[in-house]
């Protein structure tokens, strides 16, 4: 079993949105003949990005390449007016709406990691395609600066609800990293359910380089939904909000 079809039960106990996350990305600017301004998610999980999005007049799309992710997400909000799910990767961004027609992205939750080294510069280029101009493409992952320079062999655990969630990584020669989870209920601690994923740790400079390159400017770095300033000799996740144009 994958690593994120073992997080399907557990994932809105684990990791819920953060409330300060729906101002971030604020309401919704009125479009043309009345429709709703559109976002869409990459790598949205159960959705309940898309929910909080929906609450602020959005017209929502969610996507994951989980099956088991995109059909929790359904059972979940699919009732929600405005919104969709579609099982597919960030590399599909360009295809799931015209161009020109998102008014946001986001690919937040360490997302943008699951991509290679050689596919970073088109997933930007491919959002730029995707966006209006002055669209907003919201990126949220770990700090790799910090991780590598620390290189810690796991994370603090989660537990939240009768879950247990732990988390530790495994460093490549060749620059990648690979993120092992264990999962489990209590009581339940020595049959862990267990998965694993490489990915490249993309330092937010690498991130910036690319955005740039892709015709994206930083609107801000932050460090948490409520922007705080991001540190990066200090901070454990990087908020990076971009803008489409100078």
């Amino acid at each position: 079993m994958g690593i994120y079809e073992t997080l399907v039960t557990a994932y809105d106990e684990l990791f819920p949105p953060a409330p300060a996350a729906q101002a971030f990305f604020g309401y919704a600017r009125p479009k043309r003949a009345g429709r709703p301004a559109l976002a869409i998610d990459l790598g949205c999980a159960t959705g309940a990005h898309v929910a909080l999005l929906a609450g602020t007049g959005w017209s929502a799309l969610g996507v994951d390449p989980s099956a088991a992710m995109i059909a929790a997400a359904n059972e979940r909000h699919g009732d929600l007016a405005g919104i969709r799910f579609a099982t597919g990767s960030m590399q599909d961004v360009d295809g799931l709406a015209p161009p020109g027609s998102a008014s946001m992205i986001l690919c937040v939750g360490n997302t943008l990691p699951h991509l290679g080294r050689s596919e970073l510069g088109g997933f930007f280029s491919r959002s730029a395609e995707t966006l209006e101009p002055e669209g907003r493409l919201v990126v949220q992952m770990l700090n790799y600066a910090k991780l590598l320079a620390e290189r810690p062999a796991s994370l603090p655990d989660i537990r939240a609800g009768s879950w247990l969630f732990r988390r530790s990584y495994r460093y490549g020669d060749d620059g990648s990293v690979v993120f092992a989870t264990e999962l489990s209920e209590t009581g339940g601690a020595e049959n862990p359910e267990r998965g694993e994923t490489v990915l490249t740790p993309f330092t937010v400079d690498e991130a910036l380089a690319a955005a740039g390159a892709a015709g994206f400017s930083a609107l801000g770095v932050y460090a948490s939904w409520n922007r705080d300033r991001f540190d990066p000799a200090a901070s454990t996740v990087a908020l990076i909000d971009l803008r489409l144009g100078p």
